[in-house]
């Protein structure tokens, strides 16, 4: 459960709404000016300048460096793929009843946190709903919510319930018009609430913030066509490329987003340090990770579309050749071959050409150039890992991978936290992690299965107890496998155990299919 008191509220999510106190607002318009309240009184700032068209591309509204950003074109035909995707067949499953409401308990409660009912916004808006995130004016992380409505009317219609909302938890509104445009900003009281929650309207467009000096600066961006003020997502060439291989722009009704990789790093240290830069040291331990290769991520998704369940990309912006951790995730091209234990019948399968013991010599080349050679060997590499004299580098190496994985598609709600999949690493020798496997067993009061020279070992999981807050949800048993070739993990025990010796076991091998 998310606590919505402000300090762990920010904590808990990388503090994805920076709470700043109402300090002031810069009006950027020429000539620049300055206006502050600390009293809850309007002010007016007329420029007798009629307000600008709706913005378009929500991009205009964010800096250049913006940290990240999630956009649904359309909702409207958002909720109706949804409808038409498992993903609302799941809802409206009885077997799945109790978690949606849990679920929508949550969100029932970010409606006292934020001060917006986000169910009722989802419903609500029919065109786009954006959601960025940046730097504010402060050095913390602030947030810009854009909203289209049906109308005009439907746009003041809800701003009014969101005024009563406000008013009747005796918030105070401070009102600063720019270009006659007013921008409310409503500063509250609730020790559980945002403290802040800034908005303007622009015809049937809503623009939320949660700090008003953000919203000013949102409203310059997105209104002003000087050049120099143009600094902005949209001319952002790692985001335009991004984009480009992401949006196919034939349809918008799913949502896609983006994230800067490098600025959300160096932001999260930067908060972690008291708003300062980070130390050489951070730097070059930043540098060993690899970010600054990454120029950007992002990702499309789409639902119940031309006869589809869902469509998505994702797409990552890397400079070459990659260096630092990064490396760990190279997967080199090899021939596809599905091992002897997928069988004929699955419905899905893929391989991922990584290992282990890639990820593992990539830790050590980074840690061995930072603090010398040998370093890893003797800390993390040496770590035991069994009650023996096993470690973690004999570990890794024994697991050379790739990683395969065998599925079916689950057939109603109820099979989603038992889906019959089997995901699994080709080993190079099985003693050891055959020796894991029966210490755990041991260690749990628990007798391994065997078919011929495979041994599976139970592991039952009470996801309520783990995940306080979701007690609705079923228990688990997982199934953890070792064969001659490979370690096997699965979420429903009983496939994975009809696999190796029950009634798939003699079926063909999907290879030889």
């Amino acid at each position: 459960m998310i606590k919505m008191k402000v300090s762990p509220f920010r904590k808990t999510l990388a503090v994805w709404l920076g709470c700043v106190p109402l300090v002031g607002l810069m009006a950027m318009s020429p000539p620049s000016l300055l206006a502050q309240d600390v009293s809850g009184n309007d002010i007016t700032i007329d420029n007798d300048v009629e307000a600008p068209p709706v913005v378009e591309d929500v991009s205009n509204y964010l800096p250049a460096d913006a940290l990240g950003l999630v956009r649904f074109g359309d909702v409207a035909a958002f909720r109706e793929g949804w409808k038409n995707s498992s993903f609302g067949a799941q809802i409206d499953d009885p077997a799945l009843k109790d978690f949606f409401d849990g679920v929508l308990g949550q969100l029932d409660t970010l409606k006292t946190g934020l001060g917006v009912d986000v169910v009722e916004l989802i419903q609500q808006v029919d065109g786009e709903l954006s959601i960025g995130l940046m730097k504010n004016s402060a050095g913390e992380l602030s947030v810009v919510a854009v909203s289209h409505f049906a109308d005009e009317t439907a746009a003041e219609a809800w701003i009014e319930e969101l005024t009563a909302r406000l008013q009747a938890e005796q918030a105070t509104e401070t009102t600063v018009e720019i270009n006659s445009t007013p921008l409310h900003s409503w500063k509250r009281t609730n020790p559980d609430a945002v403290s802040n929650l800034s908005y303007f309207v622009l015809d049937n467009q809503v623009v939320f913030s949660d700090d008003l000096q953000t919203l000013a600066e949102t409203y310059r961006r997105g209104t002003t066509d000087t050049a120099t003020d143009k600094a902005t997502l949209s001319t952002n060439e790692n985001y335009q490329h991004v984009m480009s291989r992401i949006a196919p722009g034939t349809s918008d009704s799913g949502f896609n987003w983006y994230v800067n990789p490098r600025e959300m790093l160096r932001t999260a240290v930067s908060i972690n340090l008291g708003g300062n830069e980070p130390p050489p040291q951070m730097e070059e331990m930043i540098g060993a990770i690899g970010v600054d290769q990454v120029k950007g991520i992002g990702g499309t998704q789409y639902l119940g579309e031309a006869g589809l369940d869902s469509v998505s990309t994702t797409y990552g912006y890397v400079d070459t050749p990659v260096k630092g951790f990064l490396k760990a995730l190279t997967m080199p091209a090899t021939q596809q071959a599905p091992p002897q234990w997928v069988k004929e019948d699955v419905s899905l399968y893929s391989q991922m050409n990584w290992s282990v013991d890639r990820l593992v010599d990539t830790m050590r080349e980074v840690v061995d150039q930072q603090r010398g050679e040998g370093t890893f060997d003797k800390s993390l590499g040496s770590l035991k890992i069994t009650s023996g004299d096993a470690t973690l580098s004999e570990l890794a190496s024994v697991i050379n991978g790739p990683m395969h994985v065998a599925a079916e598609i689950p057939q109603s709600a109820s099979e989603l936290f038992r889906q019959k999949a089997i995901f699994g690493f080709e080993i190079r020798e099985p003693a050891l992690i055959r020796d894991m496997l029966q210490e755990a067993a041991a260690n749990r009061d628990e007798a391994v299965e065997k078919f011929g020279t495979t041994e599976m070992l139970r592991v039952r999981m009470d996801l309520g107890e783990a995940l306080p807050g979701l007690n609705v949800l079923p228990q688990m048993e997982l199934g953890i496998a070792v064969t001659d070739e490979a370690v096997l993990f699965s979420p429903n025990a009983d496939y994975l155990a009809g696999t190796l010796g029950g009634d798939r076991a003699d079926l063909r091998p999907l290879s030889e299919s």
